[in-house]
């Protein structure tokens, strides 16, 4: 008599140890989504800096032969474009067909709609840090003196 009786309904507390570990889950995807992408950004940062690094005597040729600042950046930048969309249609396919695939294999029985707008956001945001990272780099290895970029080592 001294202690009362608290029920609760079994499928209730059940869905709440699911939210739960789904919270988890979701969190620790969140995290590594965020890192893989500051990597994949600085991989790209990294990418861009020993390319420059490696087309100073053409920058400096450019540069002699009356090229400016922003259009020798405009074409740097574009190369990376072109680049950074191929990859993206690339990734598209594979991972379009891969998540297919996977749910395929493990019968998922709920219908998952991609769309195309998921995949055009990551696109543009790619784009987006595919620009400015690039365009640090060639800004600053543009504005540098072509006689120093055409000296011999």
């Amino acid at each position: 008599p001294q202690l009362l009786f608290d029920y609760q309904w079994v499928n209730r507390e059940i869905e709440k140890m699911h939210w739960e570990k789904n919270e988890a889950w979701k969190n620790v995807l969140n995290f590594s989504a965020w890192i893989s992408g500051f990597l994949a950004a600085l991989g790209l940062f990294g990418f861009a800096g020993y390319e420059i690094d490696r087309k100073t005597k053409e920058i400096g040729i450019r540069k002699a032969l009356g090229a400016t600042r922003f259009e020798i950046a405009g074409l740097f930048i574009l190369r990376f474009l072109r680049l950074t969309i191929i990859a993206n249609l690339i990734a598209w396919l594979i991972s379009y067909g891969f998540i297919y695939w996977v749910l395929g294999i493990i019968k998922y029985p709920y219908e998952i709609g991609l769309n195309q707008s998921i995949f055009m956001s990551v696109t543009l945001l790619t784009l987006f840090i595919t620009f400015f990272t690039t365009s640090f780099q060639t800004f600053k290895a543009a504005s540098l003196d072509p006689q120093d970029a055409l000296r011999d080592e």
